[in-house]
């Protein structure tokens, strides 16, 4: 489960948006109990990726953001990212690398390339979310993860990577 892999540390805010009209087949009970949670039951289709996205974007007011969705899990990797950036005052993104399930490298760190980057490899200062946005699906459409991303590259004109792994994607659907 995607919650039990993030620490339990209090210095991290979950932003969690959800479509009230998808099934509950888990159980959301940590939702209530866990006060680092911010929950936005939203009237949309559970595939508008947008719109949740772009409402928990609303809220992000400081610190630093990344995405963990239901194909990727949180890795330890990513908590010493955050905190590396957050002791040195960093402004912009971290491209780091991303692992399959099984261990293999899935994604080396580097420029946001069209299926080169993931959401969930990136770690970002929020101060780019006042002008980029999830973009909107379109029949046609691809590469979110990467307009997204560009966007935010285009933003701050520069990454850094992190030559180690920040996330691990398909842990979930597996």
């Amino acid at each position: 489960m995607v919650y039990a892999s993030i620490p339990k540390n209090e210095d991290i805010t979950w932003h969690i948006a959800r479509s009230s009209r998808r099934d509950t087949v888990e159980s959301l009970d940590f939702i209530k109990s866990d006060k680092r949670i911010k929950y936005y039951e939203l009237d949309c289709p559970d595939s508008d990726t947008t719109t949740k996205r772009n409402t928990c974007f609303a809220e992000i007011k400081d610190g630093y953001f990344c995405f963990i969705d239901d194909d990727t899990e949180f890795h330890l990797g990513m908590y010493d990212v955050y905190r590396k950036c957050f002791e040195s005052n960093f402004v912009g993104m971290m491209i780091g690398e991303q692992l399959w399930i099984d261990g293999r490298m899935r994604l080396k760190s580097g420029p946001p390339t069209i299926a080169r980057i993931d959401a969930g490899n990136v770690l970002a200062h929020n101060s780019c979310l006042s002008e980029c946005k999830w973009p909107v699906k379109t029949e046609g459409s691809c590469c979110w993860d990467y307009i997204f991303w560009n966007d935010v590259h285009n933003y701050y004109k520069e990454f850094k990577t992190v030559d180690s792994v920040i996330s691990i994607y398909n842990s979930i659907r597996g």
